[in-house]
């Protein structure tokens, strides 16, 4: 199995790609990792940076599903892994075991955003290859279409990634595709709560394997703060899973 993620060059992301290294080497033990600095990007016409920064990122995430010979997990560099992504390619007991039980897997959660990007799980195989570059074309035409389209997309499914992928889902034929809890596989403010009380060894919870550390958790990260106000008090433990990590 194969860990890629791609990241461009400042401080914040080369730390967080710091962190993602050293939680994926170890708790995914099997894994090569293949977590990518990138030169910084030409910009996009018309176009946001963090849209042509997503956009780049997706066109390195493709390049390595089209050369793999083996499972690939596709990751935001924004990732706290605390548990065996391989766990992710075991068909369950009884599930119907062929080679590849998927071709693609994606996270979903609560909320008007279901698919969530950041994680995405791919076999091999010719199905999955094809789906992830259809997705990368789409996201590439979209972008084309000019700022307006992009803003549209945006506040629609909360990226231009997510965006895309939503659509290539829905549109979607001769693939396999298969969906995946966030609270578990790719942990964001939705599922926050559940992955805390999965952690804390609480009945009916599953422990997380992935944390996407964004918005008000990657802040509090990054100042070492536990002091989170009002509904978001409840990240400290979060916090220093990833503080763990930070110290070599």
């Amino acid at each position: 199995m194969i860990i890629h993620s791609a990241y461009f060059g400042n401080e914040p992301f080369r730390k967080l790609a710091q962190v993602l290294e050293r939680s994926a080497r170890a708790n995914c033990p099997g894994a090569t990792l293949d977590i990518v600095k990138l030169a910084q990007p030409a910009p996009i016409a018309n176009t946001a940076e963090h849209v042509a920064w997503n956009t780049h990122k997706l066109h390195s995430w493709c390049d390595c599903v089209q050369a793999a010979t083996e499972p690939v997990v596709l990751m935001d560099t924004d990732m706290l892994v605390l548990g065996d992504l391989e766990d992710a390619f075991d068909p369950p007991i009884g599930f119907d075991v062929r080679p590849h039980p998927f071709d693609v897997a994606y996270t979903v959660r609560p909320g008007p955003h279901l698919i969530n990007a950041g994680v995405m799980f791919v076999n091999p195989t010719e199905a999955g290859k094809r789906f992830i570059r259809e997705w990368s074309a789409f996201n590439d035409e979209l972008v084309a279409r000019g700022s307006e389209c992009v803003s549209d997309m945006v506040n629609a499914y909360g990226g231009i990634n997510q965006a895309a992928l939503t659509l290539t889902v829905q549109g979607a034929e001769g693939v396999e595709l298969h969906e995946l809890d966030c609270a578990v596989w790719n942990s964001t403010r939705q599922t926050w709560v559940a992955s805390m009380k999965g952690l804390a060894g609480e009945d009916g919870f599953e422990r997380p394997k992935v944390i996407h550390i964004n918005t008000k958790l990657r802040r509090s990260c990054f100042t070492g703060r536990r002091d989170v106000r009002g509904d978001y008090a409840y990240l400290g433990p979060l916090v220093d899973e990833w503080l763990k990590y930070t110290r070599g």
